[in-house]
């Protein structure tokens, strides 16, 4: 996901680092998941493990919400410069089903991805949802930057302990 530090390989795990230097206006996000983070790691009673989801898709949630549709509709939602950023996903329902395996079988102390197994660049799934929603997107070039952000994450850890994904 997007906090993890821009270094390494692009698939990131539960083990990489976060970003030792956010943007500015994601600082106070970023130091608030690292202290909640640290704090349900180190917590002995109760035990803690620490879920970290990728973006929601599924009815009525995330991207599939009325809010985000109704961004995409007018066209408040463009893709940035190429759409190489990448997205990881995970449906509501693996989300519950991972959530549940986690307080079953989680390793107290530990950090898990939740996402599934197929992330996305910008300029595959934000055109795919407008198209479902009868919009064509586009790429004004003032919206061009210099580099896309990064929000894939890896389920390495996850899988290894939490046998939880049904294969699509």
């Amino acid at each position: 996901g997007w906090p993890y530090a821009r270094v390494g390989d692009p698939i990131k795990t539960e083990a990489d680092a976060l970003d030792p230097d956010p943007p500015a206006q994601l600082r106070a996000t970023l130091e608030a998941i690292q202290y909640l983070e640290k704090t349900v790691t180190g917590s002995a009673q109760p035990e803690g493990i620490v879920l970290r989801y990728g973006a929601f898709y599924g009815p009525g949630t995330g991207v599939l919400d009325g809010d985000m549709l109704a961004q995409i509709r007018n066209r408040r939602t463009p893709v940035i410069g190429n759409g190489a950023g990448w997205w990881s996903f995970v449906h509501v329902e693996d989300a519950a089903a991972a959530t549940v395996k986690a307080l079953e079988r989680g390793r107290a102390g530990s950090i898990y991805n939740i996402v599934d197994d197929d992330p996305a660049q910008v300029r595959e799934w934000l055109p795919a949802l407008a198209e479902i929603v009868g919009v064509l997107i586009r790429c004004p070039s003032e919206y061009e930057l210099l580099g896309a952000p990064d929000f894939r994450c890896g389920i390495r850890e996850c899988r290894e302990r939490l046998p939880l994904y049904r294969d699509r």
